[in-house]
């Protein structure tokens, strides 16, 4: 009846959309989806605001305020019951997407090192660092080979691993210690198939282990 009972059913309900009328007492349309989009978790809650025939006014302040659509009146129901369900569709793809997103995230997070892309000469096309351990590779790495950073018995050691796991497509696990003798650091690096003449290298330190 409100502009303000609606924030409160709102936030009880949790409902999947809300249609929600420009012109309410109170506390109008536009108002009230300012507020909803300020409420946490509510961001991407679909909102289709109702506004008078050729109101681009209030058309235009309801995107502003957040609106994800709108609809005129008089209402054509047929028109809103499919324009609902697609807006309802969009939805649940971006909430998807954002989930899937999200869980990507967490997974490179995760990884204490770091991740490049190699091709088949050893030469590193893409350099993915995430600062969470002691990195093996310099910031500039991408272009260049891992016979660059590695002495010659490991990068060849490097090379052949590459070649098995291109020819096989099976994980090819190893470590590897660089650097100075007094204080060198130890890797384990995960070898994956990924595309036809690339590999994924992923990397771990195990100087503790």
């Amino acid at each position: 009846s409100n502009g303000e009972e609606a924030l409160d059913r709102f936030v009880e309900c949790r409902p999947d959309i809300v249609l929600m009328d420009v012109e309410m007492p109170r506390l109008d349309g536009i108002s009230a989806c300012r507020k909803l989009r300020e409420l946490p978790g509510f961001g991407m809650t679909p909102v289709l605001m109702v506004t008078g025939n050729d109101d681009s006014a209030s058309i235009r302040a309801a995107y502003e305020a957040g609106a994800t659509d709108f609809i005129s009146k008089p209402i054509n129901w047929p028109i809103l019951g499919q324009r609902v369900q697609f807006i309802l569709r969009a939805a649940r793809t971006f909430r998807d997407l954002e989930i899937s997103e999200s869980k990507n995230r967490a997974l490179l997070g995760a990884i204490p090192d770091s991740i490049c892309v190699l091709n088949a000469d050893g030469r590193i096309e893409q350099q993915l660092d995430h600062g969470q351990g002691e990195q093996w590779l310099p910031a500039d790495a991408e272009g260049r080979m891992v016979s660059d950073f590695l002495e010659i018995e490991i990068a060849r050691q490097f090379h052949d691993h590459i070649n098995k796991t291109l020819d096989g497509g099976s994980i090819q696990t190893f470590e590897f210690q660089h650097g100075r003798k007094t204080a060198p650091r130890a890797h384990e690096v995960r070898l994956i198939n990924y595309r036809k003449d690339r590999v994924l290298a992923l990397f771990q330190n195990v100087k503790e282990r």
